[in-house]
């Protein structure tokens, strides 16, 4: 029987992004605590950010409830800010990870 494992070879440039954006990420959920976990804070249904567009399907965990997305507070109406408290419009939410573009190598092993 073969098994294939995969290896990824990460640039230093891809490792001190990584670094980097888990330090932002940190940094944004604890002056965000109250954040959406449903979309990450970006008030949408990818959880990530996106530019705001009559397509664009909002959180159904903060439009239930006229959540903020970022500071979690009942502000909103319908899902659409600006929050009363923070300020927020579906401005930013938990930083997205880069995708990374290093190489794969694909090893086929006997197990």
């Amino acid at each position: 029987m073969h098994a294939h494992t995969i290896i990824i070879h990460h640039s230093e440039l891809c490792k001190t992004n990584k670094r980097a954006i888990e330090i932002d990420r940190k940094s944004w959920k604890e002056q965000f605590p109250g954040f959406c976990p449903d979309c990450n804070g970006w008030g949408n249904e990818t959880g990530e950010e996106q530019k705001i567009t009559p397509e664009l399907q909002l959180c159904t965990g903060c439009t239930a409830i006229n959540r903020c997305g970022r500071c979690g507070r009942e502000t909103m109406v319908n899902g659409m800010g600006p929050c009363s408290y923070c300020d927020w419009n579906h401005d930013d939410g938990v930083p997205v990870k880069p995708e990374c573009l290093c190489d794969l190598e694909e090893w086929e092993t006997n197990q």
